[in-house]
């Protein structure tokens, strides 16, 4: 009996290391789950930041963009009027051969 005293006692000594163990384990996976949940937490953050940081830059280039075409559609009509306006008065003059002798 004295033999199994000792060895039960050491049996005693490595089942509480043993709990210890596992549950420094534990602590250390749920402190590690902890620090997944958060980085992830941060990334969808910042993905949201990016994506709200394009939308609004991409309004702001639709913008200029619809303003420069207005641009050039005002620019494109105005030379339109001006062609037309030209053309006119080309067709007003009434004998346009005798006036291009008078340069000749």
């Amino acid at each position: 009996m004295v033999v199994k005293q000792p060895v039960e006692k050491e049996l005693e000594e490595l089942r509480a290391e043993l709990k210890w163990t596992q549950g420094e384990l534990e602590a250390r996976r749920n402190a590690e789950r902890q620090w997944q949940l958060q980085e992830a937490e941060s990334t969808r953050q910042r993905e949201i930041q990016a994506e709200k940081l394009f939308n609004e830059w991409k309004e702001k280039e639709l913008v200029n963009l619809y303003g420069e075409i207005d641009k050039l559609k005002k620019f494109l009509w105005d030379e339109v009027k001006s062609v037309a306006n030209q053309t006119s008065m080309l067709e007003e003059v009434p004998d346009l051969k005798g006036f291009s002798k008078l340069f000749c």
